[in-house]
């Protein structure tokens, strides 16, 4: 059966506590993301380039999302337990189960599989076809600004994947599509409203546009595959070395 959230996995212990039951290693990775993400977007208010513009560029949805969920990841592992007890975790449910954990562990997989795509085309074009971003990036504080912008929350939420507790489940790679779909349609009511067509061949009026939506889902479906195969396999060999009890929610017993 299709399940967005399967039933037996605790996901206050997932989202706030690191493959080893502690909370210190991925409330360092976090508190440091908090910061820089925050700084980041202070350079930007201070650049001007934080306006309704930006709504129409993928990775600033990406920016944002990732912005979003490091900060109810924080507030996951710094909050009170709230009845979870100081055992140690192993993401095994119990009769607590929050909301709030829930939206965390579906934005950490949301924000981590759009941020890859976002990283990996802009890196690409950015080495081997600069032109797209040369109008953008006038000034060296502005060509810094995107860089971080593309690069530092892929590089935080990879960190945060080698030492937190979550486990990818297939079925949240809907939120993904939907969030890909939303940024369409927002990009499409941009661009016949405002003339905003800042990516070269995407007008939203033409195949091209049409096609390049498409391939932004299926290279979404892709990445959430890795992260995916990466939770589930790699992780394991991690687990083990540290004798660390996990729930398997690769088995029959605990997916859809």
């Amino acid at each position: 059966m299709f399940k967005l959230y399967p039933e037996n996995i605790d996901y206050h212990r997932c989202v706030a506590y690191d493959i080893q039951g502690t909370k210190r290693r991925v409330l360092v990775v976090r508190k440091i993301a908090v910061l820089g993400l925050i700084l980041i977007t202070i350079q930007g208010v201070s650049l001007d380039l934080i306006n309704v513009v930006a709504l129409y560029y993928f990775s600033n949805w990406g920016f944002m999302a990732s912005t979003i969920t490091f900060i109810m990841l924080l507030l996951a592992a710094i909050r009170p337990e709230n009845g979870h007890g100081n055992t140690v975790p192993t993401c095994k449910a119990s009769h607590n189960q929050d909301w709030f954990d829930k939206a965390a562990y579906s934005m950490y997989q949301l924000a981590w599989t759009a941020q890859c795509m976002i990283t990996g085309v802009f890196w690409f074009f950015y080495l081997f076809d600069n032109e797209i971003y040369a109008s953008v990036t006038t000034t060296e504080s502005k060509q810094m600004y995107h860089i971080l912008v593309h690069t530092f929350p892929c590089v935080m939420l990879f960190i945060d994947m080698s030492v937190n507790s979550i486990y990818f489940h297939f079925p949240q790679i809907i939120f993904s599509i939907v969030f890909a779909i939303v940024y369409a349609i927002v990009a499409i009511a941009l661009a016949y409203t405002a003339d905003i067509v800042p990516y070269p061949g995407i007008t939203w009026r033409n195949t091209v546009s049409l096609l390049f939506t498409i391939e932004m889902c299926l290279f979404l479906l892709n990445i959430f595959i890795a992260g995916y195969f990466f939770s589930h396999h790699k992780k394991k060999k991690l687990i083990a070395s540290f004798n660390i009890e996990l729930l398997d929610i690769s088995s029959p017993t605990s997916t859809d």
